[in-house]
């Protein structure tokens, strides 16, 4: 009789149904709670926007957990609809995290 190894301690590529399972339960496990902002953060996001209309920038935004980085050109800021809208598409305002004159 022949040993299996470490074969016999692989259950979770045992079972197909697991798999997505697990593969939700190890994104779910890095993602974080959206940071607080303080006064002077908003006020330096919003004096970014208000400066740069038309620039390029580089955003730093919250979406699905994750904070994200992305260097666009701003196109114009929508205050009725809460967003902004860049060649890279629309970010909603509360999502942003950092704007930087680049």
């Amino acid at each position: 009789m022949s040993d299996r190894g470490m074969k016999k301690w692989a259950p979770y590529a045992s079972l197909i149904e697991q798999k997505g399972t697990m593969n939700r339960m190890k994104t779910n496990r890095v993602k974080m709670q959206k940071p607080l902002l303080s006064s002077e953060t908003a006020e330096a996001i919003n004096r970014g926007l208000l400066e740069n209309i038309g620039k390029t920038i580089h955003i730093t935004y919250f979406e699905d957990g994750e904070r994200k980085s992305i260097k666009t050109t701003l196109l114009a800021i929508k205050k009725d609809e809460n967003r902004i809208k860049t060649t890279d598409g629309f970010f909603l305002l509360k999502s942003l995290l950092a704007v930087d004159p680049n």
